[in-house]
């Protein structure tokens, strides 16, 4: 984790950036904050890059000029990231090879093919064999036609069919976290088809492995966006609640 100190001249929104020199089109982090006066920003890292930029820009401007403009860097620190050791240190084994499923698969999603050489559908799956992404352009219904969502899980199979045109616009946190709720649906929730148990489940994951909490909100924003819904509102409201709520709240966590 970094923590960056920013001095601003005023009212301003920050942007935060981190990408890798060998994927510059994969984002490691990807947020915007205000800022008044002075304030340490925490720049959190599960997933980093061996060599990388941070950037740091002014949000609120809309010219190349002012986007460097009305604020200061005064420091910057790289600490031990936080993690919940309950889930971090895990004795679930679904959980821990999972997530390292997720990381890798994550970071490489800009890059990878959605077609063999044969041109069927890219399969990846996890070093122990349990887990398999379908990785597809689009997610194609019953009857069909392409559906808006950009990741499902199948609940009989487990297996996960992953939309490229989607996620290739989500920063490596939110994939994480989308897929997160996927695997809950099957290996987590006590009753598979509950979205609102798979949120929470979800996030109690990502959270405890030290994943930046805003990233977690807008991943699901992006999904509910595309189908809003009574339901996503209500999914959404909880979800910021929680995020809101976790670093000052002693969680029930995965055994």
């Amino acid at each position: 984790m970094f923590k960056v100190k920013v001095n601003t001249d005023g009212l301003k929104l920050i942007g935060i950036a981190v990408c890798g020199t060998s994927k510059p089109y994969t984002y490691y982090t990807f947020f915007k904050t205000k800022v008044k006066g002075s304030r340490v920003i925490d720049i959190r890292l599960p997933v980093c890059p061996k060599e990388g930029f941070i950037r740091i820009w002014n949000a609120g401007s809309k010219s190349p000029e002012g986007q460097e403009q009305g604020f200061k860097i005064a420091g910057i620190k790289k600490l031990p990231l936080p993690l919940d050791t309950n889930i971090a240190d895990s004795k679930n084994k679904s959980v821990k090879n999972f997530v390292q499923f997720a990381k890798e698969f994550a970071e490489e999603a800009t890059y990878l093919s959605t077609k063999t050489n044969d041109g069927d559908r890219s399969i990846y799956k996890s070093d122990d064999g349990k887990f398999t992404i379908h990785f597809i352009d689009e997610i194609v219904g019953k009857d069909g036609k392409p559906r808006k969502t950009s990741m499902r899980v199948n609940n009989k199979t487990g297996v996960m069919e992953v939309a490229k045109k989607y996620i290739v616009n989500y920063t490596v946190p939110e994939r994480i976290a989308i897929l997160l709720h996927e695997f809950s649906h099957f290996y987590v929730n006590k009753v598979h088809s509950d979205e609102f148990e798979a949120d929470m489940n979800a996030l109690m994951i990502y959270c405890g492995m030290g994943f930046p909490r805003q990233e977690g909100g807008t991943a699901f924003y992006k999904v509910f966006y595309r189908t809003p819904s009574d339901m996503n509102i209500e999914r959404m409201k909880k979800i910021m609640r929680f995020l809101k709520d976790y670093d000052r709240t002693n969680f029930k966590v995965l055994n």
